[in-house]
């Protein structure tokens, strides 16, 4: 009888660090953000639509705005600056009044006395805020620009640090609200081990990574007397939730947890600062946003920062007398990053992995990513699920049987489904878009072309290979190279490290209507050559075209599969089956775009170049099986 074995996904091991805390320092200022919407529409960048502000744009930023054009006109280098430097963001753009106390009237009226002006820059290729201008606007108009690396020239914060001075964390947060402003980003990594260190000591920084989260802190406004806009105050709040993980160290603590060879220490911290209008000079405080020193932020200390950066006019070039920006520090990548390579969250990476950890079945029924890939591609996951091998395939499976004599097990059956152990089913699909094939190939002699030379499409590091030939005693190469439908019933060794299999071409269609559509199935099989396939299930490999684009064809390998038996499925568990799956048809999809484009062809990815969906067995058999459909499967799974 087979028995459930608990599954333990490694490759979801344990994380993570540290949030730490912001410090904002109150100060007398007003500090308005133009727009609350959380995300905003990037325009299209041309140097045209670079002065062009909203509608209801404040008065100092249609004089900033002014002020860039009038220097453009003189000399153009908006269209480098774009390229170069980003694009403006002028609804997200920061105005910050140092003034005493005055009417409405006289703001909308011109007086804009002591106002700085903070504008995020974006670069079109790049999802978070690269730099900024900062305008301070008094009689004339001064603007100069700051880069997210500029953080460098700044002091890491210790205990020690002045208040005066702006540290390199005070302006990394400034940038990471810029972030949450633009693209509604909340959550960064800290890429630079220095930063929220509060030490100069970095000894034992080498198992530590540090995240900070912003959590809701829209700015709340209460009036104080409810008269005019001069005497309103707001506070901004900002709460960290710090976390430190640390591994291979020794540490103890009244407050914290140990998890194997990890210490975890938790807390959180909420600081809110308070912002009013009202009169007074700009100097004092020294958080962003704030006078300080009798300037305006950033506060830049005495001979350059700590972080070694290259020193420049107050970090930042005039580009009123220049108008090409000087490189005060390269770009470089974002120290800050909100998401992974992949595009997700750092915090919920954590998350899942510390639930994977206990719990490997514990995605919700309802994961939208599974019933995305399942809605969208579902009727074909359905299609390979039910096939059913012809009596072709299984006559010919007869015929071997007899010329290679009676085995009491893997006696050429071929593996169902329903017969399998593993309680997740893979349902993926890897597409490739096609619009002119090579060599002048027709679309079905370039799938026959694939399926007799499969190997070449497979590249190190993957070394699993395909091969007709199982030994002495029994070769299929004859059967295996006949053309298109004839090799039906040939039967094939898969090479796959520690685990090898046998599989069947049990399918090839040709289908030539409006639309065309050529497939061919490989099916998995017991053999007395190599017992059992790790996995149960069909595998086919084809191309379609759709009457809306004719002249584009889609590429793809789908498969529907279980783990086989409670040996395979503990395989699966301690080595990534699944995963090394993945890796073999993304290896042959890459290998294929190549090998088109090589030979006189055109492929390219898709904007999704795969589709992955493992739920749980017994959630979807139903819906694969097609006795239900997916509103059914919705509601069955309380969706």
């Amino acid at each position: 009888m087979k028995t459930k074995s608990k599954l333990h996904f490694s490759f979801f091991s344990f994380l993570f660090f540290i949030l730490t805390i912001l410090v904002i320092n109150s100060c007398k200022k007003t500090d308005t953000l133009i727009s609350n919407e959380s995300k905003v529409e990037i325009i299209k960048e041309t140097p045209e639509n670079f002065f062009n502000l909203p509608a209801n744009a404040s008065p100092v930023l249609k004089r900033i705005a002014r002020e860039l054009e009038r220097q453009n006109k003189t000399k153009e280098f908006i269209t480098a600056f774009i390229a170069k430097e980003g694009f403006p963001i002028w609804e997200k753009s920061r105005i910050v009044r140092h003034t005493k106390k005055s009417n409405t009237a006289s703001f909308d009226a011109g007086v804009l006395e002591d106002t700085t002006i903070y504008i995020p820059l974006v670069v079109s290729a790049d999802q978070y805020v690269t730099g900024f201008l900062k305008a301070t606007v008094e009689d004339t108009v001064d603007i100069k620009i700051l880069r997210q690396n500029d953080y460098v020239n700044f002091p890491f914060k210790t205990p020690q640090s002045s208040t005066s001075v702006t540290t390199a964390e005070e302006f990394a947060v400034r940038m990471m609200t810029m972030d949450r402003d633009v693209f509604g980003s909340t959550e960064f990594k800290i890429k630079d081990k220095r930063m929220f260190n509060n030490s100069t000591d970095y000894s034992d920084t080498a198992d530590i990574q540090r995240y900070i989260v912003l959590n809701d802190s829209s700015e709340k406004e209460s009036f104080a007397d409810g008269t005019t806009i001069n005497n309103y105050q707001y506070e901004v709040c900002w709460s960290a939730n710090t976390y430190h993980y640390i591994c291979g160290s020794s540490f103890s603590g009244s407050n914290n947890n140990m998890e194997g060879n990890c210490w975890e220490f938790h807390g959180t911290v909420t600081v809110c600062t308070t912002y009013e209008t009202g009169g007074g000079s700009p100097g004092g405080g020294g958080g962003p946003g704030g006078g300080g020193s009798g300037g305006t932020w950033p506060f830049p200390p005495s001979g350059g920062g700590s972080g070694g950066g290259a020193a420049c006019e107050e970090f930042g070039e005039s580009i009123t007398n220049s108008f090409i920006p000087i490189e005060c520090n390269p770009n470089g990548e974002n120290p800050w990053p909100t998401r992974n390579a992949d595009g997700f969250l750092y915090s919920r990476i954590t998350q899942l992995r510390d639930i994977f950890d206990q719990y490997p079945l514990a995605l919700l029924p309802c994961d939208s990513m599974i019933l995305i890939n399942l809605q969208t591609y579902g009727s074909m996951f359905q299609r390979i699920a039910q096939f059913s091998a012809p009596s072709v395939v299984t006559d010919r499976l007869d015929s071997v049987r007899q010329a290679q004599g009676g085995w009491i097990v893997d006696n050429y059956n071929i593996q169902s489904l329903d017969e399998a152990y593993g309680p997740v089913v893979n349902c993926d699909y890897f597409p490739l878009r096609i619009t002119q094939f090579p060599n002048s190939m027709t679309p079905g002699e370039f799938l026959e072309y694939f399926r007799l030379n499969i190997n070449s499409f497979i590249t190190s590091p993957i070394t699993v290979q395909f091969s007709p030939t199982f030994g002495p005693s029994f070769n299929d190469y004859t059967k295996w190279t006949q053309p298109s439908g004839n090799a039906l019933g040939a039967l094939n060794h898969v090479y796959i490290p520690f685990n090898s299999g046998s599989v069947i071409l049990s399918d090839y269609r040709h289908i030539n209507n409006t639309t065309e559509q050529h497939y061919f199935k490989l099916s998995t099989l017991e053999s007395p050559f190599d017992n059992e396939h790790p996995v149960a299930g069909n595998r086919e490999f084809g191309l379609f075209n759709t009457s809306d684009s004719l002249t584009r064809y889609t590429f793809y390998t789908m498969g529907v599969d279980r783990t086989w038996d409670w040996s395979t499925e503990l395989m699966n568990d301690l080595f990534n089956g699944f995963g090394h799956a993945d890796s073999l048809w993304t290896n042959v999809q890459k290998n294929l775009k190549d090998f088109i484009n090589n030979n006189g062809g055109v492929a390219s990815y898709y904007a999704q170049p795969r589709y992955i969906a493992r739920p749980k067995w017994t959630d979807i058999k139903d819906f694969l099986k097609g006795t239900i459909d997916i509103i059914t499967l919705r509601q069955r799974l309380g969706c």
